[in-house]
C-alpha cells in the first residue's frame, strides 16, 4: 500500500486456485483486468456468517444470490467496495488487479 498513491497494480499469474471464501473490503475498491486466459468470478449477493479478519477486511463462507461471471483475455470487472467476490480458476490466468485505497469524494 503507497502512502503517497490511492491505489496499488500487482500483475499476477496463478494456475488452478479456488477462493474457499467469499472476501469483502471496507476501503478498497477492485478492476480486474484479464491480460490472458480465464477465470470465473462469483460476485454480489449477500454474505452468511461473515467474519472481520482485521479492520475493514472480511470472509464469507457463501454470498447468498451472488452472480458468475465468466471472463476471458481483454475482459474487465469493477468490484466496487462492499461487495462480496471469489474467484476460481480451473486452468491458468493472468490478469491486473488495480485496487483503490483513498477514500471516495463526492
Amino acid at each position: 500500500d503507497s502512502k503517497t498513491l490511492p491505489f496499488s497494480v500487482v500483475l499476477t499469474t496463478e494456475e488452478k486456485k479456488s477462493a474457499k471464501e467469499f472476501e469483502y473490503h471496507e476501503g478498497r475498491d477492485h478492476i480486474f483486468q484479464i491480460v490472458e486466459g480465464t477465470t470465473v468470478y462469483e460476485v454480489g449477493g449477500t454474505p452468511k456468517n461473515a467474519r472481520n479478519t482485521k479492520p475493514g477486511e472480511w470472509l464469507a463462507p457463501t454470498s447468498e444470490g451472488a452472480t458468475s461471471v465468466t471472463l476471458h483475455k481483454g475482459a474487465m470487472l469493477v468490484i466496487p467496495r462492499g461487495t462480496p467476490h471469489k474467484r476460481s480458476t480451473e486452468e491458468s490466468v493472468t490478469l491486473v488487479l488495480i485496487s483503490t485505497t483513498g477514500s471516495v469524494k463526492a
